[in-house]
C-alpha cells in the first residue's frame, strides 16, 4: 500500500508539471499579445519631455470611459488564471498568490510606462490599477481551480492519457492559431500572409510603391474562382492546425474527439470575431458555401489525421504549413472581400486587431520552427 501511495504521488507531481508547461507556454504567448496590444501600432516613438512615470501623478486622467475600465480588468484575468497553473503544485498558497499578481502589475506598469513615449498611446494610473485587478482576479479564481484539477485523479489521467511529453509550446500555438481568427481576412482559416505587411513596411521606410502580392491576376479571376480559392485555402489552413494539434496527442487519446472539438472551437471562435468586426447581425457572413465546403474537408481530414503516427503527421504539418505559406502570399487580393471590409468596425477594438494581423501572418513560422525543433530533438 504504501508502495502505490508513492507511485500516485509521483505520477500526480509528473502530471502537475505537464500542466504547469502547457500554462508557462500560454503565459508566454499571452504577455506577448499583452505587450503587442498595449504598444500596437508602434510608431511615431517621441521624448515628451516628461518621465516614464509621470502618469502615476495624474490626478484625474482623460479619456476615462467605463468601457476601458471594464476591457482592462478583464484582459488580465487570463494571465493572473495561468500565472497561478504556471507554478509548481506544492508552493504554498499565498506564495502562489504573490508570484501570480506580481508579473501582471510589472507588466502593465512597463505598458503604461512605455506607452508615455506613443503619440498614439495615453497612460494611466487607472488602466495600471485596472490591469492589476484583472490579476488579482484570475489568480483568484485559479487557485481552487488548480487545487481541484492538480488533486483530481481523474482529470491526472485524462492529462497522461491524452498529451504527449512536453506538449506546452504546441498547445500554445494551437492556441494562438485561434486568436489568429479573430483578425479578419479574405482567405478563411489559414494564415501566413506576411508579404503585405513586409511590402507596406518596406513601402513606408523606402518610400518606394511595392505590390503586396508577386501576381496581378485579379481581373482574371470571377466570383465563383475566388470561392475556389477560399476553399482551398481554408482546408489547407485547417489541416495544418489539425496536423499540428495531432503532434501533442498520444496514441490513446480521443484524438477524433478532440480534433473535431478543436474545429468546432474554431467555427466559434470565427464566429464572435465577424460579430465584433462587422455587427451582430452579421456573425454569421463569413459563412459561405466555399467555408462550408472547407470545413466538410476538414472533418473527414480529422478523422485520418487521427489515425496517422506521430512522424508522418509531423512530415505531413511541414508540407501544409509551407504549402500555405506560399499559397497565401500568392493569391492576388479579393476585391469582393476587399468591399466587405470597407464595413469594418476598427472601433475601441483597433489594437487587438492590428495585434491579430501579425499574429496571422507569423503563425506559420512559428508552428514550422517549433514541429521541425522537435522533430530535431526526437531524432
Amino acid at each position: 500500500m504504501p508502495a502505490s501511495r508513492g507511485l500516485s504521488r509521483v505520477r500526480l507531481a509528473a502530471d502537475s508539471d505537464t500542466t504547469a508547461q502547457i500554462a508557462r507556454w500560454a503565459l508566454a504567448a499571452y504577455a506577448l499579445l499583452a505587450v503587442l496590444a498595449s504598444l500596437h501600432p508602434f510608431t511615431g516613438w517621441r521624448d515628451p519631455g516628461v518621465p516614464f512615470w509621470a502618469f502615476i501623478d495624474d490626478p484625474k486622467p482623460r479619456y476615462l470611459t467605463q468601457f476601458d475600465l471594464v476591457a482592462n480588468v478583464l484582459t488580465y484575468i487570463p494571465f493572473g488564471f495561468l500565472a497561478v497553473f504556471a507554478q509548481p503544485a506544492h508552493r504554498h498558497r499565498a506564495m502562489v498568490l504573490l508570484l501570480a499578481l506580481l508579473p501582471g502589475v510589472l507588466l502593465s506598469f512597463c505598458m503604461e510606462a512605455t506607452q508615455t513615449y506613443l503619440p498614439m498611446r495615453y497612460a494611466t494610473w487607472t488602466d495600471w490599477l485596472a490591469n492589476s485587478t484583472g490579476t488579482l482576479l484570475g489568480a483568484l479564481i485559479a487557485l481552487p481551480v488548480a487545487r481541484a484539477w492538480l488533486n483530481s485523479p481523474a482529470a491526472a489521467n485524462w492529462q497522461r492519457r491524452s498529451f504527449v511529453a512536453h506538449p506546452g509550446l504546441l498547445v500554445a500555438l494551437v492556441a494562438l492559431w485561434l486568436v489568429s481568427q479573430l483578425h479578419p481576412s479574405a482567405l478563411p482559416f489559414i494564415n501566413g500572409q506576411f508579404v503585405p505587411l513586409v511590402a507596406a513596411l518596406l513601402q513606408q521606410w523606402l518610400e518606394i510603391p511595392l505590390r503586396s502580392s508577386p501576381l496581378d491576376v485579379t481581373r482574371a479571376l470571377s466570383a465563383d474562382q475566388f470561392a475556389a480559392v477560399d476553399m482551398l485555402a481554408g482546408a489547407l489552413g485547417l489541416v495544418a492546425l489539425l496536423l499540428l494539434a495531432r503532434l501533442s496527442l498520444t496514441r490513446v487519446a480521443p484524438r477524433v474527439v478532440l480534433l473535431l472539438t478543436l474545429l468546432a472551437v474554431a467555427v466559434l471562435c470565427k464566429t464572435v470575431a465577424t460579430g465584433l468586426q462587422f455587427g451582430p447581425d452579421e456573425a454569421f457572413g463569413w459563412w459561405g458555401t466555399a467555408t462550408q465546403k472547407a470545413l466538410l474537408a476538414a472533418c473527414v481530414a480529422a478523422v485520418v489525421i487521427a489515425f496517422l503516427p506521430g512522424w508522418a503527421a509531423g512530415s505531413l504539418c511541414v508540407l501544409a504549413l509551407l504549402l500555405q505559406m506560399i499559397f497565401v502570399n500568392i493569391v492576388p487580393e479579393n476585391p469582393y472581400f476587399a468591399a466587405t471590409h470597407s464595413r469594418w468596425q476598427h472601433g475601441v477594438f483597433i489594437g487587438f486587431f492590428g495585434v491579430t494581423q501579425w499574429v496571422a501572418a507569423l503563425w506559420p513560422l512559428a508552428a514550422l520552427v517549433a514541429v521541425l525543433g522537435r522533430r530535431w530533438r526526437e531524432a
